[in-house]
């Protein structure tokens, strides 16, 4: 009996320190995104959604902020990565952009910034509305005067 479990861990083994192995040689492969979400004042940020893509993998990763305003994306291949993070009522200003080679471990600082609601744009009023077409009038007349001017008389 013992000589056969002896022979299925023998057996077992090389399985098992491969598989180990090749963990942890993917993991000082991967790319890895980690830091902290703040606002502009320096306050940070929980709760925040960070979104890591990349248009070589055809997809993005999200992960959130915790309560510390911290995060952390592992096991990512090398690749050129869009990163965005936003929270209610704040985002980053623009998308970071960045080309990561094998086993990176990229430190950031997100700082948000409050989104500005932009309103509705203000509706025109009957006067400016009838400008607008008095000129749009005008602009006919003349492109009608000029291609006239064109064209051959019989």
């Amino acid at each position: 009996m013992r000589s056969s479990t002896a022979i299925l861990l023998s057996a077992l083994l090389p399985a098992i320190t491969f598989s180990a192995v090749a963990e942890q040689q993917n993991k000082l492969l991967s790319t890895c995104f980690f830091g902290f979400v703040e606002d502009a004042k320096g306050v940070r940020v929980s709760g925040a959604a960070i979104t890591v893509g990349s248009a070589s993998l055809s997809g993005s990763r999200v992960t959130h902020s915790d309560a510390d305003g911290k995060f952390c994306i592992s096991s990512m291949p090398a690749a050129p990565y869009w990163i965005f993070a936003e929270a209610e009522g704040l985002r980053i200003p623009k998308k970071l952009e960045l080309n990561v080679g094998i086993g990176f471990k990229v430190p950031l600082l997100l700082r948000l910034e409050p989104t500005t609601q932009s309103a509705a744009p203000p509706r025109p009023s009957d006067a400016s509305r009838a400008r607008i077409e008095i000129e749009m009038c005008h602009c006919l007349e003349q492109l009608k005067a000029l291609v006239d001017a064109q064209l051959p008389r019989p």
